[in-house]
């Protein structure tokens, strides 16, 4: 195993020197043509990582203004007392108390003309009503 892995490392290195001999790094006007690519390319991938990087923070602070505004569009939740926000309350649930609203029934416009003494198909009829739905309240008839 030992001896195996000192041949390979032997191998491993002549390659590394052929390939050094093929690409003309022992010529020193190749060599310095060869280094000199190595730096402009080098130069090329930082200046594009500094571009990169530029727009990267552009796109993070936009980001972030684009979370705040959207921030401000939530609903608050408002606070039972002191400082904890209520679990499902909101803001509406501590308005004033509500008011409890009656719906007054009255026939249809069209019911009463003078000309006709039956009612209009479709319109309610308030002889149908119950006395509880009479002292329902706006809210709870447009849930019905």
């Amino acid at each position: 195993l030992v001896s195996r892995n000192a041949l390979a490392e032997e191998e491993a290195e002549h390659l590394s020197r052929f390939n050094a001999q093929i690409l003309g790094h022992t010529n020193v006007n190749q060599r310095i043509y060869y280094v000199d690519r190595l730096r402009k390319e080098m130069t090329e991938v930082k200046q594009k990582l500094l571009n990169a990087e530029w727009e990267r923070n552009t796109v993070n602070d936009e980001n972030a203004g684009l979370r705040h505004e959207l921030d401000s569009y939530k609903s608050v939740t408002a606070t039972a007392s002191g400082n904890a926000p209520a679990p499902s309350r909101l803001m509406a649930d501590f308005a004033a108390p509500k008011t409890k609203l009656t719906r007054i029934d009255r026939i249809p416009l069209a019911a009463r003309s003078t000309n006709s003494g039956r009612e209009v198909q479709g319109a309610p009829s308030l002889m149908g009503r119950s006395s509880n739905e009479e002292r329902m309240s706006v809210t709870e008839l447009s849930r019905r």
